[in-house]
């Protein structure tokens, strides 16, 4: 019982690690695919068609489900050609401001149309009276979803030093704690294959030798039977 149940233990820890490590390996190829794709031009990570933006001020915290305060990580779905069409007031986007030469998210409160072109009127969720008006086409992303208080631990890890303490580090050492354990597990099965190897040749020599012994007998009796 205490053998099955320290067996059960290890092969329980050594799952945990192997989740553990998968994990580690993921958020390696999100960070480093992140890091790979960032677009210069918006200067917003983006995998899968999915940016990632680290909110700098508190000027979008407000009562809203969508709404966002300053270290915050906002995920917002990349726009292509004209997905912009499919805004409406309510959303929440980002677009860079030539005003301030950064990018914005804010939220739309005003839709204009002149004859083809389309205009959005747009506002922080803390600042209400202030407002721009930006050409619909210059909408960048709109907000998906957030992850309350990661932003700055994401901006850290998009540096060298985060990168290699809380990435490249863990995924070194459990992939070192990996190959010493299927280095083990190999040692045990040529073990268990040079010992079933060995048992089998030693049954093998002793059968021969039952049956070389037999023979001598036999012919042994045959001649004492003869004489």
């Amino acid at each position: 019982m205490d053998k099955h149940t320290h067996r059960s233990k290890k092969k329980l820890i050594h799952l945990l690690i192997t989740i553990s490590f998968s994990i580690l390996v993921m958020g390696w190829l999100i960070v480093t695919v992140s890091n790979y794709n960032m677009s210069y031009t918006s200067d917003i990570a983006t995998i899968l068609n999915q940016g990632l933006i680290t909110v700098q001020t508190d000027a979008m915290n407000g009562n809203s489900s969508d709404s966002f305060s300053s270290n915050d990580l906002v995920i917002v779905e990349m726009l292509e050609n004209d997905a912009y069409l499919n805004l409406s007031v309510g959303n929440v986007i980002t677009f860079y401001s030539d005003e301030s030469n950064e990018l914005l998210t804010q939220r739309i409160v005003g839709v204009y149309q002149d004859q083809d072109v389309y205009y959005f009127e747009t506002k922080e969720d803390m600042n209400y009276s202030s407002s721009e008006i930006i050409l619909a086409s210059e909408v960048i992303a709109v907000y998906k979803d957030k992850i309350v208080g990661f932003g700055n631990s994401f901006n850290y890890l998009q540096t060298p030093k985060g990168f290699t303490i809380f990435v490249m580090l863990p995924v070194f050492t459990i992939l070192i704690y990996e190959i010493l354990i299927l280095a083990r597990n190999l040692i045990q099965y040529k073990k268990i294959r040079f010992e079933n190897s060995f048992d089998r040749r030693y049954k093998e020599a002793l059968r021969n030798l039952e049956e070389e012994t037999l023979k001598i007998r036999q012919q042994v009796m045959a001649n004492w039977i003869i004489k």
